[in-house]
């Protein structure tokens, strides 16, 4: 199948690469478990966001651009409420475990207002054109009050990485395009890979860690 801004949109291009016999993503998660690097990454990346937001045990989680569920499961495994939503049918039916749906993080209508505690993406925004994204984090923003990404800053050779910009660039667009959220880039020069993006749409949800210290020890 030849990637077209369409089949991007409307999730059929990743229909393709999950269920199509020697595509990337149908060797790495549907074949095989992802190398076991990439989900030490993956975990650490999630326990870092955890030890910045210090939500309570109570919270629950939604992913958004879920894939075969591994975020979720890691959260499982912690003693997390969590859900997964993504919009390849193939890979949800190949997911790790059951809390999977499948559909379009641009459309969360499944879910109520404010009925999740945190939503959040790993490496998924870079996938979206930008009215895509402004979409799905107004809708990650009616579901929840808080959410947060990490986001690809190099396109690397995924054709589906659409939206490319360096940290800086993300700064000024999430301002920018959500002025009346409070928006903040943590850079974690121990990890050494791409900053954690934390949006809080009420100002008394901005954790207290980045409450209580200055912009510029956070943004570079």
């Amino acid at each position: 199948m030849e990637i077209t801004e369409q089949n991007i949109r409307s999730g059929e291009w990743y229909e393709h690469i999950y269920s199509t016999e020697g595509e990337g993503y149908n060797r790495i998660y549907i074949k095989k478990k992802p190398p076991p690097m990439s989900d030490a990454v993956q975990r650490f990346r999630i326990d870092f966001a955890l030890s910045i937001i210090r939500p309570a045990k109570s919270v629950s989680f939604l992913d958004c651009g879920a894939g075969v569920g591994f975020n979720v499961k890691h959260l499982h495994s912690i003693n997390r409420e969590c859900y997964g939503v993504e919009i390849s049918k193939t890979a949800v039916e190949h997911s790790v475990l059951d809390q999977m749906i499948v559909g379009s993080m641009t459309d969360l209508s499944m879910f109520k207002d404010d009925s999740i505690g945190i939503t959040f993406s790993t490496d998924v925004i870079e996938h979206l054109y930008e009215d895509d994204i402004k979409k799905a984090i107004n809708e990650m923003m009616r579901v929840s009050s808080i959410n947060f990404h990490y986001i690809g800053s190099q396109a690397g050779d995924d054709p589906g990485h659409v939206t490319i910009k360096t940290p800086r660039e993300w700064d000024f667009w999430f301002r920018r395009e959500f002025p009346d959220f409070s928006y903040f880039r943590i850079d974690n020069p121990i990890m050494g890979y791409d900053p954690l993006y934390v949006v809080c749409r009420k100002e008394s949800e901005i954790p207290l860690c980045l409450r209580h210290k200055m912009m510029h020890d956070y943004v570079l």
